[in-house]
């Protein structure tokens, strides 16, 4: 990484022809990318408060998690008309095709890869309900609560894990059904 934080970027056309991804391995050194990069206007947003974490406390895969988190609810609670496309954001932190090492931090349990297919399930489920929530909390690993205003007093589950069973001809086993979108009515 020190070697990163002293190197230029790379031609970007040259990095595409050969099938490499210079821009994981430039945010992961706390560098920022070359404006000659294609990246969207959300893109650009979620690397730049990326970067600021980098620089200010470190690389660390829950920063990594809770930045993509952040940046997904942002999306989501504003009245943009960017998307959520998690291959646009899968680009940005994967050094390679394998998704096991967002900005080269080992993440056996592929956490980052799993929030960023959840997400996309979740934007493309997405309801009025969901687009009037401006306030989330994550409760455990995979429940999402969220409201429409702070003073609001009751959460709404807006996405959860099945957490239920279901009898089959083998017996009882757990439902495994995973991301259930839920979206209450008021």
């Amino acid at each position: 990484m020190e070697k990163l934080r002293g190197t230029n970027l790379p031609d970007w056309k040259a990095c595409r022809l050969a099938s490499l991804n210079p821009i994981a391995g430039f945010l992961a050194a706390g560098r920022g990318y070359d404006q000659g990069i294609p990246l969207s206007r959300a893109q650009e947003r979620f690397t730049t408060r990326l970067l600021s974490r980098v620089r200010r406390f470190g690389l660390s895969l829950p920063f990594v998690f809770l930045s993509l988190m952040e940046h997904f609810l942002i999306l989501l609670s504003s009245e943009a008309s960017e998307n959520f496309v998690a291959d646009n954001y899968a680009e940005l932190i994967f050094p390679t095709e394998k998704r096991d090492r967002p900005l080269f931090i080992y993440d056996p349990l592929c956490t980052v890869d799993n929030l960023l297919s959840t997400l996309s399930t979740l934007w493309e489920t997405r309801t009025s309900e969901l687009r009037g929530m401006s306030v989330f909390r994550l409760h455990d690993l995979n429940i999402l609560l969220g409201k429409r205003k702070p003073s609001e007093t009751h959460w709404r589950t807006v996405l959860a894990y099945c957490g239920g069973w279901i009898e089959g001809e083998s017996g009882r086993k757990p439902c495994g059904t995973t991301p259930l979108v839920l979206i209450l009515q008021w």
